[in-house]
């Protein structure tokens, strides 16, 4: 029996295809659940059902959300334990979280099976990764060119690497002006810069940015959100500066990349007190969608083109 904890359900099911992999044979049958989608009935009928045509079975459970979660649950532990108790049937188990919980089902797992956890890499191991891959194919490229691709693409090892690879069969130079032009920026970067219009009073930056996420995006709700982060964010960096902290321990407290807090610190048009207004704002709006004061998404997202001259 395999368990797999990590931090990314795509790196979950990379350790699962290559554990199949490893494991099936030409006679294997291989079955596939989502512990969110399944019920036991379903996993114990597929792991007691005699087979005529294969002596070796595999069933996979993917996101086994009891196995990280801390909430208080009604599930039959013991219910559980019987299943993998199971000597017929080889159990591949995964969870996304950042640590394992504390109930009965998951100290019979950790106890009874082959673990493999994989934790979020560092942002700084991140940019070793990518200095070391670049160094070993003869790329040339600058510290701040590393930071502003990990700024760009964000913190995905697996997006990072695709990109990456793209400079590399390529061979094309790994600067700024060509992230801009080849790399799928990441969601959260061009929240980041929506932000900053929004801070620096750019008008028609911020509705270009903004009609062309959410068109992209969808959930007004989920933008509102992010938004909300963004500045929340800015605003800290924008405290920091003013008590003449210097970019790289704001970086470090904050544990923003170098290159966000730089861009934030030469914001023009910053205003402390409006910015604290606007995320005041982006509250409310989050509110009235929450409780349903606002029919639709046409009048929060006037609200939020509106933001630009609120207070300016």
């Amino acid at each position: 029996m395999f368990l797999i904890r990590s931090y990314n359900e795509s790196i979950s099911k990379k350790q699962i295809q290559q554990l199949v992999k490893k494991m099936e044979s030409s006679d294997s049958e291989v079955y596939y659940f989502d512990y969110e989608d399944s019920t036991i009935d379903d996993i114990e009928e597929s792991a007691n059902t005699f087979s005529l045509f294969s002596d070796k079975k595999i069933i996979v459970i993917k996101n086994v959300t009891i196995l990280t979660s801390t909430k208080k649950t009604d599930i039959d532990f013991n219910r559980w334990i019987d299943l993998f108790k199971n000597q017929s049937v080889e159990f591949i188990i995964s969870t996304e979280g950042d640590k394992f919980s504390s109930n009965k089902l998951t100290k019979y797992l950790l106890d009874n099976s082959r673990k493999l956890e994989i934790d979020k890499p560092k942002r700084n191991e991140l940019i070793n990764q990518i200095n070391l891959k670049l160094t070993k194919n003869s790329m040339k490229f600058t510290n701040d060119d590393l930071n502003y691709f990990v700024e760009y693409i964000g913190e995905n090892a697996i997006m990072l690497n695709n990109e990456l690879n793209k400079f590399i069969v390529g061979k094309i130079d790994f600067n700024k002006k060509n992230i801009d032009e080849l790399c799928i920026k990441d969601r959260e970067n061009n929240m980041f810069e929506i932000s900053n219009a929004l801070v620096s009073n750019d008008k028609e930056k911020w509705i270009s940015i903004f009609n062309n996420f959410i068109g992209n995006e969808g959930s007004l709700m989920s933008i509102v959100a992010l938004l909300s982060s963004s500045l929340v964010a800015t605003r800290n960096v924008m405290y920091l500066k003013s008590l003449k902290i210097d970019n790289a321990e704001i970086a470090k407290s904050l544990e923003m990349n170098p290159y966000r807090v730089s861009s934030i610190v030469s914001l023009k048009n910053k205003n402390f007190e409006l910015l604290n207004d606007k995320i005041k704002l982006l509250f409310k709006i989050q509110n009235n969608i929450l409780s349903g004061n606002y029919d639709g998404e046409i009048i929060p997202a006037i609200s939020l083109l509106k933001m630009i001259n609120f207070g300016g």
